[in-house]
């Protein structure tokens, strides 16, 4: 989802179909399946979401930039710190799309989830 620098994307945010190649490819193919399934019989989406049918976002409290998260999980599992690298040196290594997620994806909200489905995640414990 594509939210609007220094915001939270939430359930109405359009997926990035303007993103690096292979996320934009799979923003599309998902906008696709997304606008098949709400113009379908709406019967199993009723039964599964009664309470509010739609799409909702179940995701961490804390969205943290790669740079933040990324140290913390390592020193958690008692890994070694991920070397940094600028975005030319990913490109290189790892594409586009490696750099898209790594520092263009956008946090996103789960107020919805937490408003309509009583959704109450855990902080979690790596990172402190």
């Amino acid at each position: 989802m594509k939210a609007a620098e220094g915001t939270l994307a939430d359930e109405s945010s359009s997926l990035d179909v303007n993103a690096s190649p292979g996320v934009a490819a799979s923003a599309r193919t998902y906008t696709e399946l997304e606008a098949r399934l709400f113009s379908s019989n709406p019967i199993a989406t009723v039964a599964l979401l009664a309470a509010e049918p739609g799409v909702y976002n179940l995701v961490d409290d804390d969205p943290s930039p790669q740079t933040v998260w990324l140290p913390a999980f390592a020193k958690f599992l008692g890994a070694p710190v991920p070397p940094h690298l600028s975005e030319a040196e990913v490109t290189a290594v790892a594409g586009e799309d490696a750099v898209y997620y790594t520092t263009k994806l956008s946090g996103a909200s789960n107020a919805k989830a937490k408003r309509v489905l009583g959704w109450k995640p855990r902080r979690l414990e790596w990172l402190a």
